[in-house]
Protein backbone atom coordinates (compact mmCIF):
# COMPACT_ATOMS: atom_id res chain seq x y z
CA UNK A 1 0.00 0.00 0.00
CA UNK A 2 2.82 2.43 0.88
CA UNK A 3 4.55 1.82 -2.43
CA UNK A 4 1.25 2.34 -4.27
CA UNK A 5 1.03 5.80 -2.68
CA UNK A 6 4.67 6.65 -3.53
CA UNK A 7 5.93 6.14 0.03
CA UNK A 8 9.05 4.16 -0.83
CA UNK A 9 11.27 2.95 1.98
CA UNK A 10 13.74 5.60 3.06
CA UNK A 11 14.09 8.46 5.53
CA UNK A 12 10.46 9.52 4.93
CA UNK A 13 9.11 6.21 6.28
CA UNK A 14 9.87 5.46 9.93
CA UNK A 15 9.03 2.04 11.36
CA UNK A 16 8.34 1.59 15.11
CA UNK A 17 8.39 5.34 15.59
CA UNK A 18 8.60 6.51 19.26
CA UNK A 19 6.07 9.09 20.47
CA UNK A 20 6.27 10.83 23.83
CA UNK A 21 2.99 11.93 25.45
CA UNK A 22 2.03 13.13 28.91
CA UNK A 23 1.05 9.56 29.79
CA UNK A 24 4.35 8.03 28.72
CA UNK A 25 6.28 6.80 25.72
CA UNK A 26 4.54 4.88 22.93
CA UNK A 27 5.53 3.26 19.68
CA UNK A 28 3.59 3.90 16.46
CA UNK A 29 3.91 1.22 13.79
CA UNK A 30 4.65 3.68 10.97
CA UNK A 31 5.28 7.40 10.73
CA UNK A 32 5.38 9.08 7.30
CA UNK A 33 7.66 12.10 7.73
CA UNK A 34 8.54 14.09 4.60
CA UNK A 35 10.90 16.97 5.44
CA UNK A 36 11.28 15.42 8.94
CA UNK A 37 7.71 16.36 9.94
CA UNK A 38 5.18 13.67 10.84
CA UNK A 39 2.26 13.93 8.43
CA UNK A 40 0.67 10.50 8.73
CA UNK A 41 0.73 7.96 11.58
CA UNK A 42 -0.22 4.36 10.83
CA UNK A 43 -1.31 1.86 13.48
CA UNK A 44 -1.51 -1.74 12.29
CA UNK A 45 -3.55 -4.39 14.12
CA UNK A 46 -3.68 -8.11 13.46
CA UNK A 47 -5.86 -9.25 10.57
CA UNK A 48 -8.05 -11.28 12.93
CA UNK A 49 -8.70 -8.29 15.21
CA UNK A 50 -11.72 -6.07 14.80
CA UNK A 51 -10.97 -2.35 15.01
CA UNK A 52 -12.61 -0.77 18.06
CA UNK A 53 -13.03 2.59 19.76
CA UNK A 54 -10.11 1.99 22.14
CA UNK A 55 -7.81 1.58 19.11
CA UNK A 56 -9.20 4.84 17.73
CA UNK A 57 -8.74 6.82 20.96
CA UNK A 58 -5.18 5.55 21.30
CA UNK A 59 -4.33 6.50 17.72
CA UNK A 60 -5.98 9.93 17.96
CA UNK A 61 -3.90 10.67 21.05
CA UNK A 62 -0.71 9.69 19.20
CA UNK A 63 -1.64 11.90 16.24
CA UNK A 64 -2.60 14.85 18.45
CA UNK A 65 0.72 14.85 20.31
CA UNK A 66 2.69 14.31 17.12
CA UNK A 67 0.69 17.03 15.27
CA UNK A 68 0.11 14.65 12.35
CA UNK A 69 -2.25 15.70 9.56
CA UNK A 70 -4.10 12.38 9.66
CA UNK A 71 -3.80 8.95 11.23
CA UNK A 72 -4.60 5.57 9.72
CA UNK A 73 -5.92 2.56 11.62
CA UNK A 74 -5.93 -0.77 9.80
CA UNK A 75 -6.03 -4.52 10.29
CA UNK A 76 -4.92 -5.14 6.71
CA UNK A 77 -8.43 -5.51 5.33
CA UNK A 78 -10.26 -2.53 6.85
CA UNK A 79 -8.66 0.91 6.55
CA UNK A 80 -9.85 3.97 8.51
CA UNK A 81 -8.47 7.49 8.13
CA UNK A 82 -8.91 9.99 11.00
CA UNK A 83 -8.19 13.69 11.45
CA UNK A 84 -7.44 14.66 15.08
CA UNK A 85 -7.97 18.44 15.10
CA UNK A 86 -10.88 19.84 13.07
CA UNK A 87 -13.09 16.98 11.99
CA UNK A 88 -12.02 14.99 15.07
CA UNK A 89 -13.46 11.94 13.44
CA UNK A 90 -13.18 9.62 10.50
CA UNK A 91 -12.36 11.27 7.16
CA UNK A 92 -13.12 8.13 5.17
CA UNK A 93 -12.79 4.36 5.30
CA UNK A 94 -12.57 1.49 2.86
CA UNK A 95 -11.83 -2.21 2.65
CA UNK A 96 -9.43 -3.92 0.27
CA UNK A 97 -12.39 -5.37 -1.63
CA UNK A 98 -13.79 -1.86 -2.15
CA UNK A 99 -10.51 -0.07 -2.84
CA UNK A 100 -11.28 0.63 -6.51
CA UNK A 101 -14.27 2.77 -5.49
CA UNK A 102 -12.11 4.86 -3.16
CA UNK A 103 -9.16 5.73 -5.39
CA UNK A 104 -9.84 9.48 -5.17
CA UNK A 105 -9.84 9.38 -1.39
CA UNK A 106 -6.89 7.03 -1.35
CA UNK A 107 -4.84 9.38 -3.51
CA UNK A 108 -5.21 12.08 -0.82
CA UNK A 109 -2.78 9.99 1.25
CA UNK A 110 -0.12 9.89 -1.45
CA UNK A 111 3.27 11.53 -1.03
CA UNK A 112 2.49 14.11 -3.73
CA UNK A 113 -0.84 15.01 -2.10
CA UNK A 114 0.81 15.51 1.29
CA UNK A 115 3.68 17.61 -0.04
CA UNK A 116 1.40 19.79 -2.18
CA UNK A 117 -1.03 20.42 0.69
CA UNK A 118 -3.93 18.79 -1.16
CA UNK A 119 -4.88 16.58 1.80
CA UNK A 120 -4.98 19.51 4.22
CA UNK A 121 -7.08 21.54 1.77
CA UNK A 122 -9.59 18.71 1.45
CA UNK A 123 -9.84 18.29 5.23
CA UNK A 124 -10.40 22.02 5.68
CA UNK A 125 -13.06 21.95 2.95
CA UNK A 126 -14.91 19.09 4.61
CA UNK A 127 -14.63 20.77 8.00
CA UNK A 128 -16.10 23.99 6.59
CA UNK A 129 -18.88 22.05 4.91
CA UNK A 130 -19.77 20.26 8.13
CA UNK A 131 -19.74 23.39 10.30
CA UNK A 132 -21.79 25.52 7.88
CA UNK A 133 -24.27 22.72 7.32
CA UNK A 134 -24.58 22.16 11.09
CA UNK A 135 -25.31 25.88 11.49
CA UNK A 136 -28.02 25.75 8.83
CA UNK A 137 -29.65 22.69 10.34
CA UNK A 138 -29.42 24.12 13.86
CA UNK A 139 -31.18 27.37 12.88
CA UNK A 140 -33.46 26.01 10.20
CA UNK A 141 -36.60 25.62 12.36
CA UNK A 142 -36.21 29.15 13.73
CA UNK A 143 -35.87 30.61 10.24
CA UNK A 144 -39.01 28.75 9.13
CA UNK A 145 -41.01 30.06 12.10
CA UNK A 146 -39.82 33.66 11.49
CA UNK A 147 -40.76 33.54 7.80
CA UNK A 148 -44.20 31.96 8.47
CA UNK A 149 -44.97 34.47 11.23
CA UNK A 150 -44.15 37.48 9.04
CA UNK A 151 -45.76 36.23 5.84
CA UNK A 152 -49.23 35.28 4.71
CA UNK A 153 -50.15 32.13 2.89
CA UNK A 154 -46.89 30.29 3.61
CA UNK A 155 -46.80 26.98 5.43
CA UNK A 156 -43.80 25.55 7.30
CA UNK A 157 -43.47 22.76 4.71
CA UNK A 158 -43.53 25.29 1.89
CA UNK A 159 -40.85 27.44 3.50
CA UNK A 160 -38.77 24.33 4.19
CA UNK A 161 -38.83 23.46 0.46
CA UNK A 162 -37.98 27.06 -0.44
CA UNK A 163 -34.97 27.03 1.85
CA UNK A 164 -33.78 23.80 0.27
CA UNK A 165 -33.92 25.36 -3.17
CA UNK A 166 -32.45 28.74 -2.19
CA UNK A 167 -29.64 27.44 0.02
CA UNK A 168 -28.83 23.88 -0.92
CA UNK A 169 -29.03 24.31 -4.69
CA UNK A 170 -26.83 27.41 -4.53
CA UNK A 171 -24.37 25.61 -2.28
CA UNK A 172 -24.16 22.68 -4.67
CA UNK A 173 -23.21 25.05 -7.49
CA UNK A 174 -20.46 26.51 -5.32
CA UNK A 175 -19.36 23.07 -4.20
CA UNK A 176 -19.47 24.17 -0.57
CA UNK A 177 -22.36 22.23 0.94
CA UNK A 178 -23.88 18.79 0.55
CA UNK A 179 -27.61 18.48 -0.05
CA UNK A 180 -29.87 17.95 2.92
CA UNK A 181 -29.44 14.26 3.74
CA UNK A 182 -32.45 11.99 3.75
CA UNK A 183 -33.50 10.26 6.96
CA UNK A 184 -31.61 6.98 7.10
CA UNK A 185 -32.89 3.96 9.01
CA UNK A 186 -30.47 1.68 10.87
CA UNK A 187 -29.25 -1.34 8.87
CA UNK A 188 -31.99 -4.01 8.96
CA UNK A 189 -29.53 -6.88 9.43
CA UNK A 190 -28.62 -5.65 12.92
CA UNK A 191 -30.91 -6.21 15.90
CA UNK A 192 -31.02 -2.69 17.35
CA UNK A 193 -32.38 -2.05 20.83
CA UNK A 194 -33.65 1.18 22.31
CA UNK A 195 -31.26 3.00 24.61
CA UNK A 196 -34.18 3.22 27.05
CA UNK A 197 -34.37 -0.58 27.41
CA UNK A 198 -32.77 -2.42 30.33
CA UNK A 199 -29.40 -3.86 29.25
CA UNK A 200 -28.24 -5.56 32.44
CA UNK A 201 -26.19 -8.66 31.61
CA UNK A 202 -25.59 -7.59 28.01
CA UNK A 203 -22.52 -6.36 26.18
CA UNK A 204 -22.53 -3.70 23.45
CA UNK A 205 -20.80 -3.89 20.08
CA UNK A 206 -22.09 -0.75 18.28
CA UNK A 207 -24.62 2.06 18.38
CA UNK A 208 -26.68 3.99 15.83
CA UNK A 209 -26.99 7.76 16.09
CA UNK A 210 -27.48 10.65 13.68
CA UNK A 211 -27.75 8.36 10.63
CA UNK A 212 -24.47 6.57 11.35
CA UNK A 213 -23.33 3.38 13.05
CA UNK A 214 -20.33 3.42 15.40
CA UNK A 215 -18.52 0.31 16.66
CA UNK A 216 -17.70 0.28 20.38
CA UNK A 217 -16.29 -2.37 22.66
CA UNK A 218 -17.84 -1.46 26.01
CA UNK A 219 -20.52 0.59 27.71
CA UNK A 220 -18.02 3.24 28.68
CA UNK A 221 -16.81 3.20 25.07
CA UNK A 222 -20.39 4.11 24.09
CA UNK A 223 -20.28 7.06 26.48
CA UNK A 224 -16.93 8.33 25.16
CA UNK A 225 -17.79 7.95 21.47
CA UNK A 226 -21.29 9.41 21.78
CA UNK A 227 -19.85 12.39 23.68
CA UNK A 228 -17.34 12.89 20.86
CA UNK A 229 -20.08 12.71 18.21
CA UNK A 230 -22.26 15.18 20.13
CA UNK A 231 -19.29 17.54 20.41
CA UNK A 232 -18.67 17.41 16.65
CA UNK A 233 -22.31 18.44 16.04
CA UNK A 234 -22.84 20.87 18.92
CA UNK A 235 -19.38 22.27 19.52
CA UNK A 236 -20.53 25.69 20.67
CA UNK A 237 -22.97 24.30 23.25
CA UNK A 238 -20.98 21.30 24.43
CA UNK A 239 -20.05 22.93 27.74
CA UNK A 240 -23.55 22.22 29.01
CA UNK A 241 -22.40 18.63 29.72
CA UNK A 242 -20.36 20.05 32.61
CA UNK A 243 -23.67 20.54 34.42
CA UNK A 244 -24.45 16.79 34.42
CA UNK A 245 -23.95 15.43 37.95
CA UNK A 246 -24.56 12.27 39.93
CA UNK A 247 -25.20 12.11 43.67
CA UNK A 248 -21.57 12.72 44.62
CA UNK A 249 -19.59 13.41 41.46
CA UNK A 250 -20.02 15.15 38.12
CA UNK A 251 -20.30 13.02 34.99
CA UNK A 252 -18.14 15.43 32.95
CA UNK A 253 -15.29 17.68 34.07
CA UNK A 254 -12.30 19.58 32.73
CA UNK A 255 -10.33 18.65 35.83
CA UNK A 256 -9.98 14.87 35.62
CA UNK A 257 -9.30 14.64 39.35
CA UNK A 258 -12.99 15.37 39.92
CA UNK A 259 -13.84 11.96 38.39
CA UNK A 260 -13.21 8.47 39.76
CA UNK A 261 -12.10 7.06 36.41
CA UNK A 262 -11.66 9.89 33.88
CA UNK A 263 -11.73 9.18 30.13
CA UNK A 264 -10.80 11.87 27.63
CA UNK A 265 -13.46 12.90 25.10
CA UNK A 266 -11.45 12.98 21.83
CA UNK A 267 -10.88 16.44 20.40
CA UNK A 268 -11.89 18.24 23.61
CA UNK A 269 -10.39 19.24 26.95
CA UNK A 270 -13.29 17.53 28.72
CA UNK A 271 -13.23 14.19 30.56
CA UNK A 272 -16.17 11.86 31.12
CA UNK A 273 -16.66 9.41 33.98
CA UNK A 274 -15.55 5.96 32.85
CA UNK A 275 -16.44 4.18 36.07
CA UNK A 276 -19.89 3.21 34.81
CA UNK A 277 -22.04 0.12 34.46
CA UNK A 278 -24.39 -0.45 31.52
CA UNK A 279 -27.31 1.09 33.39
CA UNK A 280 -25.28 4.14 34.44
CA UNK A 281 -23.84 4.58 30.93
CA UNK A 282 -27.27 4.47 29.29
CA UNK A 283 -28.65 6.89 31.87
CA UNK A 284 -25.92 9.44 31.10
CA UNK A 285 -26.30 8.89 27.33
CA UNK A 286 -30.05 9.53 27.53
CA UNK A 287 -29.40 12.71 29.52
CA UNK A 288 -26.75 13.72 26.98
CA UNK A 289 -28.92 13.39 23.87
CA UNK A 290 -31.94 14.95 25.58
CA UNK A 291 -29.87 18.04 26.47
CA UNK A 292 -29.17 18.58 22.78
CA UNK A 293 -32.71 18.09 21.54
CA UNK A 294 -32.75 14.38 20.67
CA UNK A 295 -35.13 11.69 21.88
CA UNK A 296 -34.50 8.12 23.01
CA UNK A 297 -35.61 6.96 19.56
CA UNK A 298 -32.59 8.69 18.00
CA UNK A 299 -30.10 6.42 19.78
CA UNK A 300 -30.10 2.65 19.33
CA UNK A 301 -27.61 0.05 20.53
CA UNK A 302 -26.54 -3.36 19.30
CA UNK A 303 -26.37 -5.64 22.33
CA UNK A 304 -25.86 -9.35 22.69
CA UNK A 305 -24.56 -12.14 24.88
CA UNK A 306 -23.78 -12.09 28.57
CA UNK A 307 -21.56 -9.35 29.90
CA UNK A 308 -18.77 -10.50 32.23
CA UNK A 309 -18.83 -7.13 33.95
CA UNK A 310 -21.02 -6.68 37.03
CA UNK A 311 -23.75 -4.39 35.79
CA UNK A 312 -25.44 -3.53 39.08
CA UNK A 313 -25.59 0.03 40.31
CA UNK A 314 -23.32 -0.93 43.25
CA UNK A 315 -20.79 -3.45 41.81
CA UNK A 316 -18.36 -2.86 44.71
CA UNK A 317 -20.82 -4.67 47.00
CA UNK A 318 -21.12 -7.77 44.79
CA UNK A 319 -17.39 -8.03 43.93
CA UNK A 320 -15.40 -5.35 45.72
CA UNK A 321 -12.04 -6.92 44.93
CA UNK A 322 -12.59 -6.62 41.17
CA UNK A 323 -14.14 -3.19 41.64
CA UNK A 324 -11.07 -1.73 43.33
CA UNK A 325 -8.27 -3.60 41.54
CA UNK A 326 -9.71 -3.45 38.01
CA UNK A 327 -12.36 -0.73 37.74
CA UNK A 328 -10.80 1.88 40.02
CA UNK A 329 -7.08 1.06 39.74
CA UNK A 330 -7.29 0.26 36.00
CA UNK A 331 -5.75 -3.21 35.98
CA UNK A 332 -6.36 -5.07 32.75
CA UNK A 333 -8.12 -7.85 34.65
CA UNK A 334 -7.91 -9.57 38.02
CA UNK A 335 -4.99 -11.68 36.79
CA UNK A 336 -2.99 -8.88 35.15
CA UNK A 337 -2.67 -6.21 37.83
CA UNK A 338 -1.03 -2.81 37.77
CA UNK A 339 1.97 -2.14 40.00
CA UNK A 340 -0.21 -0.06 42.31
CA UNK A 341 -2.76 -2.89 42.64
CA UNK A 342 0.06 -5.29 43.50
CA UNK A 343 1.31 -2.84 46.13
CA UNK A 344 -2.13 -2.79 47.76
CA UNK A 345 -2.20 -6.59 47.88
CA UNK A 346 1.28 -6.70 49.45
CA UNK A 347 0.07 -4.42 52.26
CA UNK A 348 -3.00 -6.61 52.65
CA UNK A 349 -0.83 -9.74 52.92
CA UNK A 350 1.36 -8.08 55.58
CA UNK A 351 -1.67 -7.25 57.72
CA UNK A 352 -3.54 -10.55 57.35
CA UNK A 353 -0.48 -12.76 57.85
CA UNK A 354 0.81 -11.02 61.00
CA UNK A 355 -2.17 -9.56 62.84
CA UNK A 356 -4.60 -12.33 63.76
CA UNK A 357 -6.92 -9.99 65.64
CA UNK A 358 -7.47 -7.79 62.58
CA UNK A 359 -10.25 -8.75 60.16
CA UNK A 360 -10.09 -7.96 56.48
CA UNK A 361 -9.57 -6.98 53.85
CA UNK A 362 -13.15 -5.70 53.53
CA UNK A 363 -13.61 -4.82 49.85
CA UNK A 364 -17.28 -3.81 49.88
CA UNK A 365 -16.84 -0.03 50.15
CA UNK A 366 -16.88 2.13 47.05
CA UNK A 367 -13.86 4.32 47.80
CA UNK A 368 -11.62 2.31 50.11
CA UNK A 369 -10.58 -1.12 51.40
CA UNK A 370 -10.66 -1.56 55.18
CA UNK A 371 -9.17 -3.66 57.97
CA UNK A 372 -11.00 -3.74 61.31
CA UNK A 373 -9.83 -4.15 64.87
CA UNK A 374 -12.38 -4.46 67.69
CA UNK A 375 -15.21 -3.81 65.23
CA UNK A 376 -13.78 -0.44 64.12
CA UNK A 377 -11.76 0.54 61.07
CA UNK A 378 -8.09 0.47 62.03
CA UNK A 379 -6.46 0.71 58.59
CA UNK A 380 -8.10 1.89 55.36
CA UNK A 381 -6.64 2.12 51.87
CA UNK A 382 -8.28 4.66 49.57
CA UNK A 383 -7.89 3.39 46.02
CA UNK A 384 -7.13 5.38 42.88
CA UNK A 385 -5.51 5.06 39.47
CA UNK A 386 -2.23 6.83 40.33
CA UNK A 387 -1.97 6.79 44.15
CA UNK A 388 -3.28 4.88 47.17
CA UNK A 389 -3.74 6.57 50.56
CA UNK A 390 -3.06 4.28 53.54
CA UNK A 391 -4.73 5.67 56.69
CA UNK A 392 -3.39 4.04 59.89
CA UNK A 393 -5.04 4.85 63.23
CA UNK A 394 -2.56 5.03 66.10
CA UNK A 395 -1.33 7.09 69.05
CA UNK A 396 0.58 9.72 67.08
CA UNK A 397 2.36 10.94 70.23
CA UNK A 398 4.51 7.81 70.04
CA UNK A 399 5.81 8.60 66.54
CA UNK A 400 8.17 11.11 64.95
CA UNK A 401 7.37 12.21 61.40
CA UNK A 402 11.06 12.51 60.52
CA UNK A 403 11.78 9.04 61.90
CA UNK A 404 8.91 7.51 59.92
CA UNK A 405 10.06 9.31 56.79
CA UNK A 406 13.58 7.90 57.13
CA UNK A 407 12.46 4.36 57.99
CA UNK A 408 10.05 4.07 55.07
CA UNK A 409 12.14 6.12 52.63
CA UNK A 410 9.23 8.50 52.04
CA UNK A 411 9.10 12.24 51.50
CA UNK A 412 7.29 14.33 54.09
CA UNK A 413 3.98 15.44 52.62
CA UNK A 414 3.92 19.18 52.04
CA UNK A 415 0.53 20.31 53.34
CA UNK A 416 1.25 23.89 52.21
CA UNK A 417 1.82 22.97 48.57
CA UNK A 418 -0.69 24.00 45.93
CA UNK A 419 -3.13 21.40 44.64
CA UNK A 420 -1.21 21.08 41.37
CA UNK A 421 2.09 20.63 43.23
CA UNK A 422 0.58 17.97 45.49
CA UNK A 423 -0.38 15.91 42.45
CA UNK A 424 3.28 15.68 41.43
CA UNK A 425 4.72 14.92 44.87
CA UNK A 426 6.48 11.52 45.20
CA UNK A 427 5.32 8.86 47.64
CA UNK A 428 5.03 10.63 51.00
CA UNK A 429 3.93 10.47 54.63
CA UNK A 430 2.21 12.77 57.11
CA UNK A 431 0.99 12.71 60.71
CA UNK A 432 -2.48 13.94 61.53
CA UNK A 433 -2.10 14.47 65.25
CA UNK A 434 -5.61 15.87 65.70
CA UNK A 435 -7.08 12.66 64.26
CA UNK A 436 -4.42 10.28 65.61
CA UNK A 437 -3.50 8.72 62.31
CA UNK A 438 -0.57 8.21 59.97
CA UNK A 439 -1.30 8.80 56.28
CA UNK A 440 0.99 7.18 53.72
CA UNK A 441 0.53 8.17 50.07
CA UNK A 442 2.02 5.54 47.79
CA UNK A 443 2.60 5.73 44.05
CA UNK A 444 3.32 2.83 41.67
CA UNK A 445 7.11 3.38 41.71
CA UNK A 446 7.44 3.10 45.51
CA UNK A 447 10.04 0.46 46.43
CA UNK A 448 8.46 -0.95 49.58
CA UNK A 449 10.50 -3.00 52.07
CA UNK A 450 7.89 -5.38 53.48
CA UNK A 451 9.71 -5.95 56.79
CA UNK A 452 10.25 -2.25 57.44
CA UNK A 453 6.65 -1.48 56.51
CA UNK A 454 5.45 -4.23 58.84
CA UNK A 455 7.53 -2.76 61.65
CA UNK A 456 5.69 0.55 61.34
CA UNK A 457 2.28 -1.13 61.00
CA UNK A 458 2.95 -3.34 64.04
CA UNK A 459 3.97 -0.39 66.19
CA UNK A 460 0.96 1.60 65.03
CA UNK A 461 -1.40 -1.29 65.78
CA UNK A 462 -0.01 -1.79 69.28
CA UNK A 463 -0.36 1.92 70.05
CA UNK A 464 -3.92 1.87 68.69
CA UNK A 465 -4.91 -1.09 70.93
CA UNK A 466 -3.20 0.40 73.98
CA UNK A 467 -4.94 3.72 73.46
CA UNK A 468 -8.35 2.02 73.23
CA UNK A 469 -7.71 0.09 76.46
Amino acid sequence: MLELLQWNKGPDVRIAYPIKTKKGRYIADYALRPESKTRILVEVKRVANNLNDENVMQLMEYAFHEKADVSILTNGNEWRVYEPYHLRDMVFQFSLEDMENNLDNLWLLSRDSIRSGLLKQEINRRYTIDRVYEYIQKNRDGWIRDIVNTSTGLTPDGVDRMLDKAIIDKAMVLGELPPKPPVVDPPPDVEWASIASKHTGKSISSFWFNDSAYPVGSWRGLLVKLSSVIYSIHTDDFDKVLEFKGKKRPYYARNKDELASPLSVPGTDVFVEGNVSASRSTKICRQLIAAFGYSDDDLKVEVHGDDVIDDSDEPWINDGRTWHLVNVMHSKNIEELTDLSKLLLRISDIVTSRLNDVSGPHWGQKYYVSFKAGGNNWLTISTGQSVIDVHIRCDTSQFSLEDLSNKLDLSIFDTEASYGEKLHLPSSIQLQEDKNRIIVKLKPDYNMDDEVFWGVLGDAYNSFISRKE
